[in-house]
């Protein structure tokens, strides 16, 4: 069994982009290119079909990963900001009570 069948028997046994991303199948484009190649016509286009379908599992993939590290970057920021409100209410007080002290003395 060569990496064009195991990449196409773990897609149609999962269909699960994830769990095919890190079985490492993926990585060897060159292999996979040179496998491609040695196929004739109608195994080709069946084999092109699954590979059509995995690149497209990858950019949905893709597009919600860059989602999600949009969202994260999003709450890192607003996560600061409030840091930086908290820091400078956190001094304005300290501010106004040690003005409070040195009248008071």
């Amino acid at each position: 069994m060569n990496i064009l069948d195991n990449i196409f028997e773990k897609w149609n046994k999962e269909n699960d982009i994830e769990y095919l991303i890190s079985s490492g199948l993926l990585t060897d484009k060159d292999a996979i290119q040179k496998l491609l190649d040695n196929l004739n016509g109608a195994e080709k286009e069946k084999a092109l079909s699954t590979l059509n379908e995995i690149q497209s599992a990858l950019q949905v993939y893709i597009s919600g990963m860059e989602q999600n590290i949009d969202e994260i970057k999003n709450q890192i920021d607003k996560t600061h900001k409030s840091e930086k409100a908290c820091i400078s209410y956190g001094s304005s007080i300290n501010i106004q009570n040690n003005k409070k002290e040195n009248k008071e003395e």
